[in-house]
């Protein structure tokens, strides 16, 4: 009997308010830290995975916000602006979200996002079929 072994991956992203707002990735090596723009930072880290470690699917706990209209990064602009994320599990602006929302990303695939709001009220579930 031949089966298959998923390879999942997560990537997981710190993000901070910066000087006028802004916010950013935050990455600790060795008691440094970096201070990177989220769009750009998360797309390579998953395209590493998928490219390199050969995943099939990368999930992105992002604390950038849902909707933030624009006005600073946030999850629909992290879909739409990225290739290789496949799933967005946000948190900072505490939306809940009966379903999850689905945007298009930079080459047309569909990412999903969502949110279950805050404090351990509610908890999610999204059951993903991978090709």
């Amino acid at each position: 009997m031949n089966k298959s072994c998923l390879i999942l991956s997560i990537l997981v992203l710190s993000v901070l308010p910066m000087n006028a707002g802004t916010p950013l990735v935050l990455l600790h090596t060795n008691d440094t830290h970096s201070q990177l723009e989220p769009y750009e930072t998360a797309e390579a880290k998953a395209a590493w995975l998928k490219s390199v470690k050969k995943c099939n699917v990368v999930i992105c706990l992002s604390h950038l916000g849902f909707d933030n209209k624009g006005e600073a990064p946030d999850d629909i602009r992290l879909a739409e602006k990225t290739k290789s994320i496949d799933v967005i599990i946000g948190g900072h602006s505490h939306a809940f979200m009966r379903n999850p929302a689905k945007k298009v990303n930079a080459v047309g695939d569909t990412v999903i996002i969502n949110q279950v709001g805050k404090g351990g009220i509610y908890v999610g579930r999204i059951d993903l079929d991978v090709d």
